[in-house]
């Protein structure tokens, strides 16, 4: 029987430029290399780099195959997104990882003696790939999976500790069911495994739907900022006296004790006593009106020149 080997690597997060495919290249002549991807089958001979390395360096995402019983599959995540604490308990013989500068390789890997019936590698690694955002997201089915192979494979001794068990055994996805298949998860062990767990927390918002509520939220507040600016030199802003302005951006004191929420400065409009009396002075005779306007501008003075020395002081003591 010829040898049968497959390659495959995944560019996820940023597409490979023009010179890591030209080093790709030069790794090999045969191999299918784009943008995203290297694939390449051998029937003899093999890959010319240490696959590990290949995906440090270039890629997020690996899986090789071999007709006498290699089955190996790994992927880069962002550092930290699993602890070392949280790696540990199931690292034996299937699962390992090492950091990587800003990243963690995570492998999952297998060796059998008599591999049986092999399958080719093509058909695998697309139908994986959801694993890397859920180990990324502090997922712990993969690691504690990899475990019950070491367990089916003799690797762990009966007086070891069982690791924690994850949350969703009993509830896999597709992504996990075809980890299952591919490392050959014991069935039966699994079953006995998953009447231990838990069943999953509602997932949280995921991450692109975060980015994206953060950057609607920067345009908001870039729009507002807009907005505000434009006010401050409209011409119903031109006359105000220097304090009255003051006293319309800066916020009331808040009751002793007592918090404002933020939510009320970014959504109601400040009205000071200034804007008040200017709303009740529109009719009122000219001599009025000045001695009005003079009891306004003392009136602002004196308010901002007591919030501004309640700030610096700090709130009082109710005692």
């Amino acid at each position: 029987m010829s040898e049968y080997q497959y390659f495959e690597f995944r560019a996820i997060d940023e597409p490979l430029d023009q010179r890591a495919q030209r080093d790709l290249r030069g790794i090999s002549s045969r191999a299918s290399i784009t943008a995203t991807s290297f694939t390449n089958i051998y029937s003899w001979g093999s890959l010319k780099a240490d696959p590990a390395e290949m995906l440090a360096r270039w890629f997020d995402a690996f899986l090789h195959v071999t007709n006498w019983g290699t089955r190996w599959l790994a992927f880069r995540i962002r550092r930290g997104a699993l602890t070392e604490d949280d790696q540990s308990p199931y690292e034996v013989e299937v699962f390992s990882s090492q950091d990587e500068g800003q990243h963690t390789c995570l492998h999952f890997a297998r060796q059998d003696e008599d591999p049986g019936d092999w399958v080719d590698g093509e058909e695998w690694l697309g139908s994986l790939l959801p694993l890397r955002d859920a180990l990324g997201a502090g997922d712990l089915r993969c690691l504690y999976l990899a475990w019950l192979v070491d367990v089916q494979l003799g690797c762990v001794d009966e007086e070891e500790e069982e690791p924690p068990v994850p949350p969703g055994l009993s509830e896999l996805d597709a992504a996990h069911e075809a980890f299952v298949e591919f490392m050959q998860v014991d069935r039966d062990l699994l079953a006995v495994a998953a009447e231990a767990s838990s069943a999953l927390a509602p997932a949280g918002p995921s991450r692109d739907a975060t980015l994206a509520w953060l950057a609607a939220s920067a345009a908001r507040t870039r729009t507002d900022g807009s907005s505000r600016s434009s006010k401050a030199t409209a011409p119903g802003f031109a006359g105000r006296s220097a304090s009255a302005c003051a006293m319309s951006s800066a916020p009331p004191p808040a009751k002793r004790g007592s918090v404002a929420p933020a939510e009320t400065w970014s959504s109601a409009p400040i009205r000071s006593p200034t804007n008040a009396r200017d709303d009740r002075s529109e009719s009122v005779p000219s001599d009025e009106g000045r001695r009005r306007s003079a009891e306004q501008q003392h009136a602002s003075v004196t308010w901002t020149s007591s919030w501004a020395a309640s700030t610096r002081s700090g709130p009082r003591s109710t005692s």
